[in-house]
């Protein structure tokens, strides 16, 4: 959802996109579902039993919110982030006939994945991932976090979209996840976010996609 506090400012440009056909203004960097909500928009697609779908888990888990963007169907409304001219719609391309779900990332674009040695490769950034990860990086431990989103905190620590900024908030929770983040860096761990982890191999070996590349990590242990 996009917050309105005084000690948050939108740091992204307005931007305008369309939702069946309606011209709407949304800011760049949040997400489709956040620009909806805010225009007002509950209902943004209906079942095949004309039930009505909106905004629910807000995690990308539920599957609920889904919106044909751009021409591409089933694409997740509170994961997918506003572009300038987006065309989105409630219902599928002309044709289609059921509701796929569309893939987690796109495919590697690469053929051979790429190979990386680490101590410890810790998946997710939340709370317990970034204790996790800053414990074992100040005994002299090297580690890799990925995480899918494009900051770290979780669902816990909730960090602002690239949309919006608060230079020093009063939150207790986003200072704490705040100090958190910047900790396990200075700690000497390194954070990688928008990778998905889509297997894990064999023991010791994980592998994600990362900016277009398949990467494998292979414990050094």
């Amino acid at each position: 959802m996009r917050l309105e506090h005084p000690e948050i400012r939108r740091c992204g440009d307005l931007v305008a996109i369309t939702f069946d056909d309606q011209p709407l203004l949304a800011v760049a960097g949040e997400t489709v579902a956040a620009a909806l909500a805010a225009n007002g928009i509950a209902c943004f697609r209906r079942s095949q039993q004309s039930g009505r779908r909106g905004l629910y888990c807000g995690m990308g888990a539920c599957f609920e919110c889904l919106l044909t963007i751009d021409g591409r169907a089933s694409q997740r409304a509170c994961l997918t982030k506003v572009a300038d001219r987006q065309q989105i719609r409630s219902r599928m391309p002309t044709g289609q006939r059921f509701d796929p779900l569309a893939p987690l990332t796109p495919p590697p674009t690469r053929n051979a994945p790429e190979e990386q040695a680490v101590d410890l490769l810790v998946i997710g950034a939340g709370p317990a991932g970034l204790a996790a990860a800053k414990a074992a990086a100040r005994r002299g431990t090297g580690v890799t976090v990925l995480d899918e989103r494009p900051q770290s905190g979780g669902q816990f620590f909730k960090p602002l979209a690239p949309s919006h900024h608060a230079a020093a908030p009063t939150d207790r929770q986003f200072r704490a996840g705040l100090a958190l983040v910047e900790a396990t860096r200075e700690a000497g761990a390194v954070i990688v976010q928008e990778a998905t982890v889509w297997g894990a191999q064999a023991a010791g070996e994980v592998v994600a996609i990362v900016d277009g590349r398949e990467i494998v990590s292979v414990g050094t242990q």
